[in-house]
């Protein structure tokens, strides 16, 4: 059974996040940042987050808010197009994308998302923006796309306002600025997309670029995890673990490290893998432990390929095999983990799973040294 914090009292009422905003340029005032922190919640009753059901090709988190497409074949769709619908122009266009009814062409369906986007179409100006964004029907470009992504979210498209969010959030195609971000992330939090969601739980965690506030990131992350998003699951199971934002449990952060190693987070999954390791929270079983790790493993996580390569090294939960240990080891030690990189050091110093390198064997124990690693004291 998924946990659920009970939500923070907050008499302060939920306001549109353009007047939030209005006065923002640049680094935040004491209004905006008030306004960022305030809780989702009003009292005990909670704004529900809508779980995004993709209606269209390019909905991307609209949600319930999705418009039905037209009733009607496609010749009355084209001819409604033609006399200049928005609709039916987007609509169309939709049908060009995915080959319904007429024979697939994306750059037809990108013409027509441009006619539609230009009349202030939200959802055509998300489909021309993840057009351009990709490349998929026209040239790719990243920064025109932000000026349509931007102009969705500022009609509180919540897919698009997580796309611009995240865009200022890593500077892809506009100027970093985490706290316009961070006015987009709670548009489209308010808007129901889970994406958003879970990274306005984030910057609340944080603290960082908005007031912290740990009670409220546990809520939306909890929101998000309820939408079977995996992450959110792994930042509840930390925030169980540490006791931040709800009371420490052991047991509730197990829960939620399963749910996120079940729908396939690999942070989860090696942390779950961890625990039934070393028997912490859980019975130790070490044949799970290295399954997870395996899982995680294969996902890139540099850590858990690290771990999964000792288990093979030392056929702890699994069948031996020295020479698969290595492969993993290189996997995690070219990724920069310094414990892998000791391990595949040790490996070729040795001549275990594979010939003996004392040459490679020193590059490795070097960079090891280098990251900080703390040998054992044999060595």
């Amino acid at each position: 059974m998924r946990t659920k914090p009970t939500p923070k009292r907050n008499e302060a009422k939920l306001r549109a996040a353009a007047d939030i905003f209005a006065s923002a340029s640049g680094g935040p005032n004491e209004a905006t940042r008030s306004a960022l922190s305030i809780s989702i919640a009003s009292g005990d009753k909670q704004i529900g987050i809508v779980r995004a059901q993709k209606a269209t090709p390019c909905s991307s988190g609209r949600g319930e808010n999705e418009a039905p497409r037209p009733a009607g074949g496609i010749e009355q769709l084209i001819h409604a197009a033609e006399q200049g619908d928005a609709e039916a122009q987007r609509t169309l266009g939709e049908a060009y994308a995915e080959g319904s009814g007429v024979v697939k062409n994306t750059r037809r369906a990108v013409e027509l998302y441009r006619l539609a986007a230009e009349q202030g179409d939200a959802e055509a100006q998300m489909c021309l923006a993840l057009a351009l964004y990709e490349g998929n029907g026209c040239r790719k470009n990243r920064k025109e796309a932000q000026k349509w992504f931007k102009l969705a979210a500022d009609q509180n498209h919540p897919g698009a306002a997580f796309a611009h969010g995240r865009a200022l959030t890593l500077g892809d195609g506009v100027e970093c600025d985490k706290y316009k971000a961070a006015k987009y992330y709670y548009i489209g939090t308010m808007g129901g997309n889970v994406a958003a969601t879970k990274l306005m739980g984030m910057m609340l965690m944080q603290g960082d670029v908005i007031e912290q506030d740990k009670e409220q990131a546990v809520i939306l992350w909890q929101r998000a995890a309820d939408a079977d998003d995996a992450k959110s699951h792994f930042y509840l199971a930390m925030a169980y673990r540490n006791g931040d934002g709800v009371e420490r449990s052991l047991s509730k952060a197990i829960e939620h490290l399963t749910s996120g190693a079940q729908l396939g987070d690999d942070e989860a999954q090696l942390f779950l893998g961890r625990s039934y390791f070393w028997g912490n929270g859980v019975a130790t079983d070490k044949v799970a432990a290295c399954e997870l790790y395996r899982l995680s493993a294969e996902q890139g996580n540099a850590e858990a390929q690290s771990n999964f390569g000792a288990c093979l090294h030392d056929g702890e939960g699994i069948a031996l095999d020295e020479k698969a240990a290595v492969r993993w080891f290189r996997k995690a030690a070219e990724q920069g983990y310094p414990p892998a990189q000791y391990n595949l050091a040790a490996s070729l110093d040795h001549g275990s799973g594979v010939a003996r390198d004392a040459k490679e064997a020193a590059k490795w124990y070097k960079l090891a040294e280098e990251s900080g690693f703390e040998f054992p004291p044999d060595e």
